[in-house]
């Protein structure tokens, strides 16, 4: 009962509380994993359905000439790390937090693919750590195009020239495919620094990484993909959470194939 009224409560104060349920959920999940309770009981209340009257939060994402400007600026003017990056994030529609997490042996070559398994989390002091993905949906397996595949091989070749100038070998499967100079996990703002300076310098809306998720899934949006294989891409519980946070991307896309 108690949870009802929380539910209640948040679905008329914040556009996000279904997230706060999710992450609710989770640490009843766990809990039953460690013999603590028996069963979850968010899955025993009715989740609410979203208030109209609630002011939606308008996503932000570069147009295709922008995103062109900002991958050509930092190809150009950005250590490679940083343009190998922001391409993984534009291309496949991942969130930050799951590309600082990637280690080499999420990558197929072999067969073009990208699997997420983990995030990078941060914790109490602002510790960082990999952790499982926030849900079973975020388990997923990305198809990587050629041009992808070659930026990822021409960079782990710079990672291993550069670290072992250093005396650090990242021939293990499990090395970061991004990190610190350290070969520490990258803090999670600095991707947000790459972005902020390329945008400045070239004049373009200055956006976050979390930005470039949105612009992938647009232009997908734009070039009349099934909203359920963008869903599935994006790693979202249901085609419904997609419809919800693009609509208006839909309904412009539907009206310029009529």
């Amino acid at each position: 009962m108690d949870l009802q009224q929380y539910a209640n409560e948040k679905s008329e104060q914040i556009q996000e509380y279904r997230l706060q349920l999710s992450n609710i959920s989770r640490i009843f999940e766990f809990a039953i994993k460690q013999g603590i309770i028996a069963t979850n009981p968010i899955r025993m209340i009715t989740i609410p359905k979203k208030k109209a009257n609630l002011k939606k939060k308008k996503i932000k994402y570069f147009t295709k000439n922008e995103l062109n400007i900002l991958l050509g600026d930092a190809k150009k003017n950005e250590p490679y790390k940083n343009y190998a990056f922001l391409y993984l994030m534009a291309n496949t529609g991942c969130r930050k937090g799951e590309v600082l997490g990637l280690q080499w042996d999420c990558i197929d070559f072999d067969n073009n693919i990208l699997e997420i398994r983990q995030t990078l989390a941060r914790g109490e002091n602002r510790r960082l750590y990999l952790e499982e993905p926030k849900t079973s949906h975020s388990f997923r397996t990305i198809p990587l195009d050629d041009k992808t595949i070659s930026i990822l091989k021409s960079w782990r070749k710079i990672q291993r020239e550069t670290m072992l100038q250093v005396g650090v070998n990242t021939m293990s499967s499990k090395q970061l495919v991004f990190s610190s100079p350290l070969n520490e996990f990258i803090n999670m703002d600095i991707p947000n620094r790459w972005m902020a300076r390329i945008c400045k310098r070239t004049n373009i809306p200055i956006l976050t990484p979390h930005s470039l998720r949105h612009t992938f899934s647009t232009l997908l949006i734009s070039e009349g993909v099934n909203p359920k294989a963008v869903s599935e891409l994006l790693g979202h519980s249901s085609v419904a959470l997609t419809l919800d946070i693009y609509t208006g991307v839909y309904e412009t896309g539907k009206n310029q194939h009529n």
